[in-house]
């Protein structure tokens, strides 16, 4: 905490804080320019001035809007599938899984491996966010995962069925499979439900809305954690990993159809994607008080 404190003073406003300001300052300049880059700078503090209607109070009527639901059930989407991932069992529970899945390698180092491989991936993540896009990170992400997921439940199948004869030749496989994982849910599902909260959900609701899915993706995380033990004991220890193999790929569709490209595009553009009449903002395209930053 006492090193983010200390990076507090050369940080950048946020982009909804530059949106409550009343004119294009150089403070803001210097916020869209970091976010948006120089070229889109003026067009995304525009967007972002129209897009506002802060003084009027928000109301849950609101989230009938076709422009306003379907955001905020993609946001939900993800949430969901990034706990649905089994994400809380592989971080709570590394050191047993390795164990109970016959790994041939010491499974302090393989947890130590995982960990390493979770940090290079989510490096990898910051470079390619921007380069390939959310979508097509969140399918990688969601195929990947699904892939490691049938592969560790392959791997307790065989371990309980065929015994050393499969671990003699096949015990690295949980190590792969558990690492596939981490790579799969780094890139993707790790950080884009919160990247996808910020830039799909209109600002009349984003308070509201951000509130839920983060009580949401908590909820359904604590939901999976309490009941692993729970769930290993009805679908087995092959089955339970399946299961969430089964929901990536389940997932790995729905982003497919429902979930919208967000990259380079802003907030208003993201409105009348999901169906909002861009006829409806054009009078508050003109903003007084714009002076060059």
């Amino acid at each position: 905490m006492s090193e983010i404190a200390r990076a507090q003073p050369v940080g950048m406003e946020s982009s909804e804080r530059v949106r409550s300001q009343n004119t294009y300052t150089l403070p803001c300049g210097r916020a869209l320019k970091f976010y948006e880059g120089e070229d889109r700078a003026r067009e995304e503090f525009e967007s972002l001035q129209a897009a506002s209607t802060a003084d009027e109070k928000f109301s849950l009527a609101e989230f009938k809007l076709p422009y306003v639901y379907k955001p905020f059930l993609c946001v939900l989407l993800g949430m969901f599938l990034q706990q649905f991932s089994g994400i809380s069992i592989m971080l709570l529970y590394t050191q047993d899984i390795f164990e109970s899945a016959g790994s041939t390698i010491e499974s302090t180092d393989c947890t130590i491996i995982v960990g390493v491989v979770q940090v290079a991936s989510g490096f990898m993540a910051t470079l390619a966010i921007d380069r390939l896009g959310r979508k097509i990170l969140l399918l990688m992400s969601c195929f990947v995962s699904s892939i490691s997921l049938i592969l560790l439940g392959i791997s307790y199948h065989f371990k309980d069925t065929q015994g050393q004869v499969f671990l003699a030749s096949y015990g690295w496989l949980p190590l792969l499979a558990l690492c596939g994982f981490m790579v799969g849910y780094s890139v993707g599902l790790g950080p884009l439900p919160w990247m996808l909260m910020g830039e799909m959900l209109p600002l009349r609701v984003k308070g509201f809305a951000t509130g839920v899915s983060t009580a949401f993706n908590f909820g359904c995380g604590a939901l999976i954690a309490r009941e692993y033990h729970s769930t290993m004991r009805l679908l087995g220890n092959d089955g339970i990993y399946w299961f969430y193999g089964t929901v990536m790929a389940l997932g790995f569709v729905l982003v497919l159809i429902f979930i919208p490209e967000t990259r380079g595009k802003t907030l208003e553009e993201i409105e009348v994607q999901f169906g909002k009449n861009s006829d409806n903002s054009a009078d508050s395209r003109e903003q007084p008080g714009l002076v060059n930053a």
